[in-house]
């Protein structure tokens, strides 16, 4: 081999050592770089488990501790529940998971919560808020608001769903009481109306009637008119009899809600028997009472005041030769509905609205008080139940009205 091929393959070789040398001292510095970057990355994934650790503690004493109850669950399947729900419930955790949605629920309820949890599943929704009824280990009932979200994965799909659960029991007792107390003030509030209205109006005018008569008395006396004396006496007890009337229909509207009730039971057959010995019934009117008149538990003295009072409405209606009032009853599975009709002449019209007002008298004679119609309605109202009517002018009236069993 001659010189210049000698040296021509020394030169090539040396380029060689020296390509390898620089592709060491490169792999070298990237191996050195890829290890500094995997101590990094050891490093981080640390601190991340750390901190993810510390979330995850920090959510399960959320989720242990939290006052309201707290259920995962997965298509109506429970997974989880919290401390809170199982003592809500009175349920242990083992209990719970074996258990569903449904089978704690009130199966009034569940159908509308169902819908809102398809809803959720199916995507149309990512949250509901409803209150719903759950029946504990001991059978008894509470109401609970119920706030449900959904979790779900990259794709959309459901992993779970989480509900939290607000005892609301409660809180809807206080609200039906508070409902309560203020429906009570504004009838108490009515009647200082109407009882302002009776001082102002109703009790001055016999009043001022008899004091007129009395100074015709006078009058008559002195110059010895024994005729008119006779008829203005006989006027001035018929206004005091009207006044007696007044305050004692006042008397019996303002008792009925604060006399104490006495609850016994009641055979309104024997009861409306007894009522009609007690009312003045005209020899051209029949009365019929239905067979199938129920037994109730009330108060005796309302009740009878309650069919006295419409009773005497329906006779003093009749303008017929021949009249008819009938008595019948319905039962509406949890209440009875009650009817009383007759052939009379029927109800005008305008006093549709105003017929149950206290002093607003269907005829125009001084022996009506117009209170009894409004202490039939007060009475009913008592028991927690409506009346109505409906009328045909010269053919008759049917008063219908409810009371809860």
């Amino acid at each position: 081999m001659s010189n210049s091929k000698v040296d021509i393959l020394q030169r090539a070789l040396e380029r060689e050592r020296i390509a390898r040398k620089e592709a060491e001292r490169i792999l070298e510095d990237k191996s050195r770089q890829l290890y500094e970057l995997s101590e990094e990355l050891k490093k981080t994934n640390k601190a991340l488990q750390g901190n993810l650790s510390e979330k995850t503690l920090e959510l399960q004493a959320i989720f242990d501790n939290s006052s309201l109850g707290i259920v995962l669950t997965k298509y109506g399947e429970i997974i989880e529940t919290n401390k809170a729900f199982e003592e809500l419930l009175g349920f242990t955790s083992e209990e719970l998971k074996k258990m569903d949605v449904k089978s704690i629920s009130v199966s009034d309820d569940y159908p509308s919560s169902r819908d809102l949890m398809e809803k959720l599943n199916n995507g149309i929704i990512d949250k509901f808020s409803v209150n719903k009824r759950y029946v504990k280990k001991n059978s008894t009932v509470i109401w609970a608001k119920t706030n449900v979200a959904a979790i779900r994965d990259k794709s959309g799909q459901i992993i779970y769903q989480v509900a939290l659960v607000e005892d609301i029991t409660e809180d809807l007792k206080l609200q039906e009481e508070r409902k309560e107390l203020i429906g009570n003030l504004e009838k108490k509030n009515k009647d200082l109306r109407d009882f302002a209205h009776i001082v102002s109006h109703d009790l001055k005018s016999p009043l001022r009637s008899m004091d007129t008569l009395v100074n015709w008395l006078k009058e008559y006396y002195e110059s010895n008119d024994v005729n008119s004396f006779n008829k203005t006496y006989d006027m001035l007890i018929e206004k005091v009899g009207k006044m007696d009337s007044l305050i004692d229909g006042v008397l019996r509207y303002s008792s009925i809600d604060s006399a104490k009730q006495l609850k016994e039971k009641i055979n309104l057959k024997l009861l409306l028997e007894n009522t009609l010995h007690m009312l003045h019934i005209p020899e051209h009117i029949e009365i019929r009472l239905s067979e199938n008149l129920p037994i109730i538990e009330a108060d005796v003295y309302r009740i009878q005041q309650l069919f006295q009072n419409l009773l005497s409405n329906a006779i003093k209606s009749i303008d017929k030769p021949k009249g008819v009032i009938v008595i019948g009853c319905k039962d509406k599975k949890h209440l009875w509905e009650f009817s009383i009709s007759d052939n009379g002449k029927g109800i005008p019209i305008y006093y549709k609205d105003k017929i149950f007002e206290i002093f607003q008298s269907l005829d125009n004679n001084d022996e009506s008080t117009g209170i009894g119609l409004s202490i039939v309605k007060k009475i009913i109202e008592f028991y927690n139940g409506d009346i109505w009517f409906t009328s045909e002018e010269g053919k008759g009236t049917e008063f219908n009205f409810t009371i809860k069993k």
